[in-house]
């Protein structure tokens, strides 16, 4: 009676990013496009302009960071909220995302912080990374503090380095991948669609349109990587499976 009757295999990282290109560009990309076209349009065609009027390369870079960053949180929030219920609105996923919106830009700018010191050490930013993967689905989902956020996500991860070391490189080479795919597709539709030369003079000053428009494109990807990595963590360590089922039979009662 001691040992648990049933173990769940762990999905293996591909598995996960087959369920999460699914989610994005299947089951519920009506969902994410409005989200997109409301979240991230908008500062990409800022950080285009800003680009092209000679901003900085690295300022611009920074704003794309942060805007994607912000658009995760309110994927990962309307990821969790259409689990329960796949009608849900654009509207009511970032009234959600809202009221924990102080408390998520809190713990990014803690776990940046973090990162930031550790990236001298280039063997200690991938243990960094690695700890705080969970901690904004902490803060997102459950409701918690940074400290509490971050002190769930070392508990989370305590029994999972090696299958998360394995989400790390699997969230790398989907951002990698978005970033050389766009790069490629905005280039060819430069030179030999539209004609208006190519983009490869651009990405000698530390900036590529293709490579921010993968960037942009590449938030909900990962955002849903990292979601389904968690909801698989949570169902082993904590048996979640059983609390979404209470919860959807508290919500039809």
């Amino acid at each position: 009676m001691s040992a648990p009757a049933v173990v769940l295999r762990p999905r293996q990282p591909h598995e996960i990013a087959d369920l999460a290109l699914a989610w994005c560009c299947r089951a519920a990309w009506p969902l994410n496009l409005r989200l997109g076209l409301a979240l991230l349009a908008p500062p990409l065609l800022l950080c285009l302009t800003l680009a092209l009027v000679g901003v900085h390369p690295a300022l611009v870079w920074l704003l794309a960071s942060v805007s994607t960053t912000l658009a995760q949180g309110a994927f990962t929030t309307a990821a969790s909220m259409w689990i329960f219920d796949p009608r849900v609105t654009p509207k009511a996923a970032l009234a959600r995302f809202r009221q924990r919106l102080s408390a998520f830009i809190r713990l990014m700018i803690w776990t940046r912080f973090v990162m930031v010191l550790t990236a001298p050490l280039m063997v200690t930013l991938p243990v960094a990374a690695v700890r705080y993967a969970f901690a904004s689905e902490a803060c997102l989902l459950e409701g918690a503090s940074t400290h509490v956020a971050t002190a769930r996500a070392r508990r989370l991860n305590a029994n999972a380095s090696g299958r998360l070391g394995g989400w790390l490189v699997l969230h790398f080479f989907t951002l990698l991948l978005c970033l050389l795919a766009a790069d490629a597709l905005v280039g060819a539709l430069t030179q030999h669609v539209l004609q208006i030369g190519s983009i490869a003079e651009w990405r000698v000053h530390g900036w590529s349109p293709g490579a921010l428009v993968g960037w942009f494109l590449a938030a909900p990807l990962c955002s849903a990587t990292r979601f389904f990595t968690y909801l698989d963590e949570r169902t082993r360590q904590d048996g979640w499976d059983l609390q979404v089922r209470f919860m959807k039979l508290k919500e039809t009662s």
